[in-house]
């Protein structure tokens, strides 16, 4: 007889001890008898022999259902369960699941103690060195100076701004030629044009004539943008451009980083060396989304971009992979922090955080007093720059030619 049978619900409601449980086809009952039974690990379950049978059963008390079945013949006293297949399965199946689920709260709850170990590292160092400092290398770039730079000009003055603005307009200008283009000059205004890129200047300070020669030149190129600063006169080079038929498009925060508070330098990254300029930019076209037939394409077209003399290029590791990738150039004191990028699947896991305080430990070293960055608005890159202890220096307004000029 199968163990289905003494998984049915039994008939009497009353289990007393001198009841005997019978298999009988079909069904499960309690009987008045002499044969021995004897109690389980707990009152809540007997064991007791079948007299038609001989098979040793234990039942639950509670639910009066037979639990266990062992045959008569099994010479170790007993012999299977009484669950069928399907129920064995299903209780598989749960104990993996739960076992799974338990492997995924443990690595979760593993992942955010080190992160948080990570931060508390951070802050430690961060008070250590502030609170009298010590010497830190970081790999390939030799010891940090006991004192950086001084800052030339002082923090938000118009020659401070300039000089930032500036620095970033030599930066797209280091970008546009490797790629063949060039900074146009129309009196005192300058252009940073070619490769997709065209970038106005110093728009306030070129007089009438120039300023629509500039206007003009910028404008053949598609997305073609012009830069206010927060200068003295910004009315009237506002009301200039508006009568050439550009109009405001968005506000762009520009965000500085004084190079006498370093956060920590980090471990996981490592300036790029010269046979790695092809590896670097590949890991730029992948997490920029390049679909594959574009992909050499565009890999040259970084290549030619940041592959020129003075460019700083790093790269991220993760489990002995490079995953992320950033650049760095030094103009006239001011570093300028350029092109982040971290592959998709790496995304989330500090890279870029680290990538910039290692452009700050650069920074230093080549002698820069300030270090200035672009994030994109309300993104990541921007939570990442903040979070590494910029603060917004000033915004620039954007503007573009009208549709219907």
């Amino acid at each position: 007889m199968g163990a289905r049978t003494h998984g049915r619900r039994a008939r009497c409601r009353d289990v007393q001890p001198e009841h005997v449980w019978v298999c009988l086809p079909g069904r499960v009952g309690a009987v008045d008898g002499r044969d021995r039974y004897d109690r389980g690990m707990s009152a809540k379950e007997l064991r007791t022999d079948c007299p038609s049978c001989r098979a040793r059963l234990t039942v639950d008390v509670r639910t009066e259902k037979v639990v266990g079945w062992r045959s008569a013949d099994d010479g170790r006293g007993g012999g299977r369960a009484g669950v069928d297949d399907d129920d064995w399965s299903r209780a598989v199946s749960r104990a993996q699941g739960r076992e799974g689920r338990g492997r995924d709260r443990f690595e979760a709850a593993l992942a955010k103690q080190t992160a948080r170990e990570r931060d508390l590292d951070d802050l430690f160092d961060r008070a250590a060195t502030r609170a009298g400092g010590r010497d830190r290398d970081f790999p390939g770039l030799g010891a940090r100076p006991k004192e950086a730079t001084p800052p030339r000009d002082r923090p938000w003055s118009d020659a401070w701004v300039r000089r930032l603005s500036r620095a970033e307009l030599a930066t797209l200008g280091a970008r546009v030629r490797g790629a063949g283009g060039d900074v146009l000059e129309f009196g005192a205004a300058r252009a940073a044009i070619g490769d997709g890129i065209a970038e106005l200047f110093d728009v306030d300070l070129a007089d009438d004539g120039d300023l629509a020669r500039a206007l003009e030149a910028t404008a053949l190129v598609e997305n073609a943008t012009a830069r206010t600063l927060p200068m003295p006169g910004t009315a009237a080079v506002a009301a200039r451009l508006l009568a050439h038929g550009w109009v405001p498009t968005d506000l762009d925060p520009v965000y500085f980083h004084d190079l006498r508070d370093l956060p920590p330098a980090p471990r996981t990254v490592r300036p790029a060396e010269a046979g790695d300029l092809d590896a670097w930019s590949r890991i730029v076209s992948r997490a920029h989304g390049v679909p594959d037939d574009e992909r050499e394409t565009h890999v040259a077209r970084i290549a030619a971009q940041f592959g020129g003399a003075g460019w700083q290029l790093f790269l991220a590791r993760d489990e002995g992979e490079d995953v992320a990738a950033a650049a760095m150039r030094a103009e006239d004191g001011v570093a300028v922090l350029a092109m982040a990028a971290t592959l998709p699947d790496r995304r989330g896991c500090g890279h870029q955080r680290d990538l910039i305080r290692a452009r700050l430990h650069a920074a230093v070293a080549a002698g820069c007093d300030v270090a200035t960055s672009l994030p994109e608005p309300r993104g990541p890159s921007q939570s990442a720059t903040e979070r590494c202890g910029f603060a917004l220096a000033f915004h620039q307004l954007l503007w573009v030619p009208r549709s219907d000029a």
